[in-house]
């Protein structure tokens, strides 16, 4: 709007009327200028661009596949779950003005978040729809056991070069190294007699650092070990491990234990922490380690890491920075006794060929918790400039073996995310925390009840960046007592987990394990859908479950085309080469060269983890012997080769025939399936009696004996008038498809310009013609482009196999999606304390989260149960918003619990026991303001001053 100053006309009058009329005349003129150049303005708006624009998420992570382009003003954007702001950075052309609508940084809300940037004075601003993926609350994760007699306790796994594991099991003084596959089968084993490790580490393909104790003699005294092994594969598990080299001097004596190891940065040097007894103290000692080609081992330097305390080591972690280490245990009181988290951050300098604490981490480079009992067990890097910490109470309730996640900074201080977890034990150096390949976390533990032993299981978690949790999985049948003790994430979501467990109560022989938790955006299977002969080559088939990403499908050396299935989880998203594939309907890869590769890619339903199926199909087999035609009488059959069929409409009048099959090979043959008054004679069919009114199938298998045997079809019958268009699939997840009674209707974002829509059609044989669209008759594809603010109508007319025609009309409406209705509260009293509150929203299917602290609320809020519906106390107030894909969110409700009358005397003592049982009110323990929050509640009594006593 262009805003117009007026001229001051107002003139002084002196009485001449030449000077007034020549000041009228200016007056009209500027005026007339003015609307001239507004008008001029209106009709060609000043549009300023923007000269850069980017995008961070919370942690400073550029979003990827974002592409600004200063001529494109408006996006569509899609992120994950995790990403809960958007940090925006936009600079315009001469330094104009930008503003960002509706903050900046922009908080997201699950579903679509529209923001708007504007630049100057521009009538048209930049508009982002960000798309923060839904979020399912059952994941349907599944797992993989595999037991390991040998082994009480497979207490470390870690990857290996060749995409496989390397795993250390431990049973009554003894050892067990594991090497295995990608799928978690043991190629080499061996038993390592009177020795304990406690960590392992590949130094190069098939050799390993290991670091424990050894004693010479059964039962006798253990002393520090540190040796390499290499692994001699074998057929299945015939492979073992032979020792190189061992060093077992100069890390201390029978006092010494070492514990973990950690590779340097610089080429075959590693530090090995060791819990050390100096003078009745312990201490943890620090030796840096060269391997040489040979190979030798030798101690390069050490340094020790004590104190007033005794001082013990659980793991040591590289950490952000050149050669940053963090040394991650617990510090023990000499006099209590009692146990404290320690933190050591240690750095190696190269000039001075020293390792070193980095004194401003901390207290000279230490940090020791507050809190008492507890140990911190594992840590994992944060970003740049912060570290996850897994912390366990270990004794005393309530708190008793709970595990904990606290986050410290860079310098020690701690941050104020935290968590609680207080469904996991987590035995000090038992359990596990790992970095997730997205950013995240994984903790493992076990979960102990005293009144149920069918929960004393392994618990899986996962956490975001910034402790979010994204779900949780239990590990083991009924009855186990399990344990978590190592974890190893995959980049395709996948957990590779290890511990040891119990079968059952009674069960005295505990056993090793390794399991393979499925992602949540892992298949359970992909498996050709036709006729075709496939020779398949996939990995754990015969376990139900993909577990591998590389699958290959050798195929004839004719075959142009195959479809396929997947056996999805539920809430799964698969695309296929790019192309969203509807639920229940199968895939069609086309096969134009000798090798062809699909791509499988599986978003979970959470939104938050995506997996890659790579499938090969290659044309490696014979030619298959094919049906070239069938005729009737001469007439030629309508093929369909695609699916291998082939048909012949016929009239009421037709009750015999006799069809003629032609071979692609002269000398192949083909088997008939056995069929009532049917018989054949060489290639001709004779069907004795066709019945009235239905189709009838005949399934023939072709052979040759140089050719690759196929399945074919004939079906014979009247023509089908089944002509219906059953469903309709949008491929962007930002369309929303619903069926009317008349027509289908599809409403896309305004950014959107076209839309590909792929249509299910019931009878396979029947032709499709669209109008107002580009119909692929290939892909079965209808591409509707150049879309018009409002409806765009797309016809589809059907047309069966016996003529008769069927239209259908598609509306394509774009601007207008439609948000989740208002959310309507109802509030029912619950004897004089708080209110009942139940939600309710349009569709009902829409996800509903609230908060009752007066924050907004988000999908890290309080996902809405009706079956366990939140409480409202009087003065408290309850936000809440809808979310569904596709959808927009709705206005946020805001509802404040309203007074509820004053119980009365009578009632006094309600109020009392809500005293007594320490009732939380406000939320973050019971105190003073809750006290006085219950004794509000309780009615006034009036003061009536009583006279003094007469006399």
């Amino acid at each position: 709007m262009i805003h117009k100053p007026e001229a001051d006309c107002g003139l002084h009058l002196l009485g001449l009327r030449k000077r007034v009329r020549f000041a009228a005349a200016i007056c009209l003129l500027f005026f007339l200028f003015l609307q001239m150049d507004a008008n001029r303005t209106q009709a060609h708006p000043i549009e300023y661009e923007l000269h850069t624009l980017t995008l961070a998420d919370q942690n400073g992570n550029a979003i990827p596949d974002f592409q600004f382009s200063p001529n494109t003003r408006t996006y569509d954007i899609d992120v994950s779950g995790s990403v809960t702001r958007l940090t925006i950075a936009a600079e315009a052309e001469n330094e104009h003005s930008v503003s960002i609508y509706p903050s900046n940084p922009v908080p997201l809300l699950w579903g679509s978040n529209r923001i708007t940037i504007g630049v100057g004075e521009g009538d048209t601003p930049y508009t982002l729809t960000v798309h923060r993926g839904a979020k399912s609350p059952d994941l349907h994760l599944e797992e993989h056991f595999a037991e390991f007699e040998m082994s009480q306790n497979i207490s470390t796994v870690k990857p290996t070069e060749d995409g496989g594991l390397i795993a250390l099991g431990t049973r009554y003084g003894t050892s067990q190294l594991y090497k295995m596959n990608g799928q978690g089968e043991v190629t080499a084993k061996s038993t390592l007699l009177n020795i304990k490790l406690n960590d392992v580490l590949e130094i190069k393909k098939n050799r390993y650092l290991v670091v424990g104790t050894r004693a010479d003699t059964p039962g006798g005294t253990h002393r520090p070990f540190v040796a390499v092994y290499e692994a001699i594969p074998g057929a299945g598990p015939a492979g073992f491990f032979q020792p190189l080299t061992a060093l077992s001097p100069g890390l201390g004596d029978e006092k010494s234990d070492p514990v973990s190891i950690v590779r340097m940065e610089t080429a075959d040097e590693y530090i090995i922490a060791v819990n050390r007894n100096i003078n009745s103290a312990w201490a943890i000692q620090l030796f840096r380690l060269k391997i040489n080609a040979d190979p030798v081992l030798q101690i390069l330097s050490q340094t020790t890491i004590s104190g007033a305390d005794s001082y013990f080591v659980n793991k040591i972690v590289k950490v952000g920075g050149s050669d940053h280490y963090l040394v991650v245990g617990y510090a023990r009181d000499r006099v209590t006794q009692a146990n404290h988290g320690l933190l050591a951050k240690v750095h190696y300098n190269a000039d001075a060929d020293t390792l070193s604490p980095v004194n401003d981490f901390g207290t000279d480079g230490l940090v020791k918790s507050g809190l008492a009992p507890m140990a911190y067990v594992s840590a994992a890097q944060a970003g740049e400039d912060r570290y996850v910490i897994l912390g366990t109470r270990e004794s005393f309730p309530p708190h008793a073996g709970n595990a904990e996640l606290h986050v410290v900074k860079e310098d020690g201080s701690y941050a104020d995310e935290a968590r609680l977890l207080p469904d996991l034990w987590v035995p000090n150096g038992n359990g596990a925390l790992a970095a997730a390949p997205d950013g995240g976390f994984v903790v493992g533990g076990i979960a102990i009840s005293s009144g149920n032993p069918d929960v004393h299981k392994g618990y899986v978690y996962k956490f975001g960046a910034s402790l979010e949790e994204h779900w949780k999985q239990t590990m083991g049948g009924p009855g186990h007592i399990i344990g978590v003790s190592a974890l190893l994430p995959l980049v395709n979501g996948d957990i590779w987990v290890s511990g040891g467990f119990f079968k059952n109560w009674g069960d005295l022989h505990r056993k090793g394990y390794i399991a393979k938790v499925l992602g949540p955006a892992a298949l359970n299977r992909i498996e050709p859908a036709d006729l075709t002969y496939v020779a398949v080559n996939e990995s754990g088939a015969s376990q139900g479950y993909l577990d591998d990403t590389h699958l290959t499908w050798n195929v004839p050396g004719n075959v142009n085309r195959i479809q396929g299935t997947v056996d999805r989880k539920p809430g799964q998203t698969v695309r296929v080469n790019g192309k969203l594939l509807p639920e229940n309907e199968p895939f069609h890869i086309f096969l134009p060269e000798v090798n062809n590769t699909a791509k499988i890619e599986v978003t979970a339903a959470d939104q938050l983890t995506k997996k890659l199926y790579t499938l090969d199909i290659i044309k490696t087999l014979p030619y298959q012997a094919t049906v070239t035609g069938v005729t009737y009488n001469g007439t030629p059959l309508i093929p369909y080769e695609h699916l291998q069929t082939f048909y012949m409409p016929v009239t009421s009048s037709v009750y015999q025939a006799n069809l003629d099959v032609v071979l692609s090979d002269p000398s192949a043959t083909f088997d008939l399936f056995p069929s009532e008054g049917v018989t054949r004679d060489m290639n001709r069919i004779h069907i004795d009696s066709l019945p009235y009114g239905q189709q009838y199938s005949l399934a023939l298998t072709v052979h040759s004996v140089e050719h690759i045997p196929s399945r074919w079809t004939i079906r014979i019958g009247l023509p089908s008038n089944d002509v219906e268009l059953k469903h309709l699939y949008a491929q962007s997840p930002s369309a929303v498809v619903e069926r009317a009674p008349d027509r289908f209707i599809v409403t896309v974002p305004n950014e959107m310009s076209h839309v590909t829509l792929d249509p299910i059609i019931s009878d396979y044989a029947s032709i499709v013609q669209v109008t107002g669209a580009r119909f692929d008759p290939t892909t079965q594809s209808i591409e509707v482009s150049f879309l018009q603010e409002g409806s765009n109508h797309v016809t589809v007319v059907v047309q069966a196999q016996s003529g008769m025609t069927q239209t259908f009309g598609i509306d394509v409406i774009r601007d207008q999606r439609r948000e989740v209705g208002a959310i309507v509260p109802s509030l029912q009293p619950a004897g004089n304390m708080w209110f009942e509150v139940t939600l309710s929203t349009l569709p009902a299917d829409a996800a509903i989260y609230y908060t009752v602290d007066g924050t907004d609320p988000t999908l890290s809020s309080a996902l809405y149960d009706p079956e366990n519906k939140p409480r409202l106390f009087p003065g408290q107030t309850l936000k809440a918003i809808g979310v569904k894909w596709g959808l927009r969110n709705s206005p946020v409700l805001v509802l404040t619990g309203p007074d509820l009358e004053y119980p009365g005397l009578r009632d006094i003592s309600d109020i009392l026991s809500k005293i007594n049982d320490r009732a939380d009110v406000y939320g973050g323990g019971f105190g003073t303001r809750d006290v006085e929050y219950w004794l509000s509640k309780i009615k006034p009594v009036k003061v009536v001053p009583v006279p003094p006593p007469a006399g």
